[in-house]
């Protein structure tokens, strides 16, 4: 019998826009990866390539401040008939 073992990797990447252009620039991200470290799989990083451990209260901090960004909504810029 072959027991096979999901773990789940998720997370969230935060960005803001550039003063004065379109251009994106990552804030903060977060991923829980309990395959690279099953025993503190909370992670944080500032560029998205390096990963920094981070408490789980500090992870669940980051998850939990979405009052601190806009969701901006759609609006089309035309209507299609």
């Amino acid at each position: 019998m072959i027991v096979l073992k999901m773990i789940n990797i998720t997370g969230k990447n935060v960005y803001d826009i550039s003063p004065n252009t379109t251009e994106l620039v990552l804030q903060w991200a977060t991923k829980y990866d309990a395959y690279e470290n099953e025993e503190q799989p909370w992670f944080i990083s500032y560029d998205g390539e390096e990963w920094e451990s981070a408490t789980e209260e500090e992870y669940t901090e980051r998850e939990a401040s979405s009052d601190d960004y806009t969701e901006l909504e759609y609006i089309p810029l035309s209507e299609a008939n």
